[in-house]
């Protein structure tokens, strides 16, 4: 998969490669027959499998009509049964598997947390904690 993001990102449930670039017509013919939730016209989310056994929720978002930004989140039943920290050790430990150790990481304005970078080529993937109305846990994958 470290190699494979590059290209775009390889689902295991629903069993599908999700390349960069494409256009959100490509992206319904891509998920037909599985059950995409249109937000906006720049923003489609799914559960979704990754490797690692990372199970969450995907978005997909847009600019200027294709896909370049790949969303990672908890779905909201989720924090019924965990906290944020078991949340944030368990996808880092998983993206470890994945990419290996973080290019780069620093401190997040959340006292306990870091923010951390991997860069393959042109692709940023990054783990951190914020907050945005609430304290929130965020993943992104972006394409420059």
């Amino acid at each position: 998969m470290k190699e494979q993001i590059i290209n775009g990102l390889q689902l295991l449930s629903p069993n599908i490669f999700v390349p960069w670039s494409i256009n959100t017509a490509e992206l319904k013919e891509l998920f037909n027959n599985y059950d995409i939730k249109y937000v906006t016209p720049q923003y489609y989310t799914i559960p979704a499998l990754l490797p690692a056994d990372i199970d969450c929720m995907l978005g997909l978002h847009f600019d200027y009509g294709l896909l370049n930004w790949f969303e990672l989140f908890r779905n909201q039943n989720y924090y019924e049964t965990h906290d944020l920290i078991t949340s944030y050790n368990d996808f880092q430990a998983k993206f470890e598997i994945i990419w290996g150790k973080p290019h780069q990481s620093n401190k997040s304005m959340i006292d306990g947390f870091e923010n951390h970078f991997w860069h393959f080529k042109k692709i940023t993937i990054t783990h951190s904690v914020y907050e945005r109305f609430c304290i929130c846990e965020g993943v992104s994958m972006r394409r420059k």
